[in-house]
């Protein structure tokens, strides 16, 4: 009975042993497939469902409108009513709005909650694969949002919005450099950059803006209106 006893606690200690590498090498495939979804460490938001046809209305507003994939550039000084007029546009395609502060994350819910909220139909693994996109991974996935750097929370915001469902083919920034340290400024430009769809950006940083590859400008001093690149 003590041979057997001894055969088995060998045996299962084995069977632990297999069992422990294979998590291991579970874990070691999850880093090497998030590793090559980040990409250098660039935020990646080619997102196929953001794609917005040449031709298609996107916006009308004061006469003006906006069609397929353009970039416009907000400008006006500070209490002009840049942040009033975002609020109040009614586009006629999904988009998604980011205020200058970035508060629509529910700090008691997990990252992964939160991202979920705005894709309530998509699947936790899609979405996991979605937030290495951009940069968060592993287990700040399970963090509650309350916990996380600036940085972090800014690309979790950034993910909320573009893994919504629908996806937005237009995104109205207000002021989205003001909080931002210069590395996630940086993430933002590059994320922009790569978005497909429209974007309306209120900015009083031009040089920001030339960034986006802005191809529009308004104002709304005076009333809304276009006007020649600054």
């Amino acid at each position: 009975m003590n041979q057997r006893r001894r055969e088995a606690e060998v045996s299962a200690g084995k069977h632990r042993i297999m069992h422990e590498q294979r998590l291991d090498g579970a874990r070691h495939g999850l880093r090497v497939a998030e590793a090559g979804v980040r990409d250098d460490d660039h935020i990646r938001v080619d997102l196929p469902g953001t794609v917005v046809p040449a031709g298609r209305t996107v916006l009308e507003v004061g006469g003006l409108v906006v069609r397929g994939p353009e970039r416009i550039g907000l400008l006006g000084g500070n209490g002009t009513g840049k942040t009033t007029l975002l609020r109040r546009l009614e586009p006629t395609v999904p988009f998604a709005y980011l205020p200058q502060r970035l508060d629509v994350l529910d700090d008691a819910a997990s990252v992964l909650d939160n991202v979920r909220a705005g894709a309530p139909a998509a699947d936790p693994q899609q979405v996991r694969a979605g937030l290495a996109r951009f940069l968060v991974q592993g287990d700040h996935v399970s963090r509650p949002a309350g916990t996380l750097s600036g940085g972090e929370r800014f690309r979790v915001v950034l993910a909320r919005l573009l893994l919504a469902d629908p996806p937005p083919q237009l995104l109205l920034l207000d002021e989205p450099t003001n909080n931002l340290d210069l590395a996630s400024v940086d993430r933002l430009a590059e994320a922009m950059t790569a978005h497909r769809g429209a974007l309306i950006v209120a900015s009083h940083d031009v040089a920001f803006l030339r960034r986006l590859g802005i191809s529009r400008w308004w104002t709304v001093e005076g009333g809304l209106r276009e006007v020649a690149q600054p």
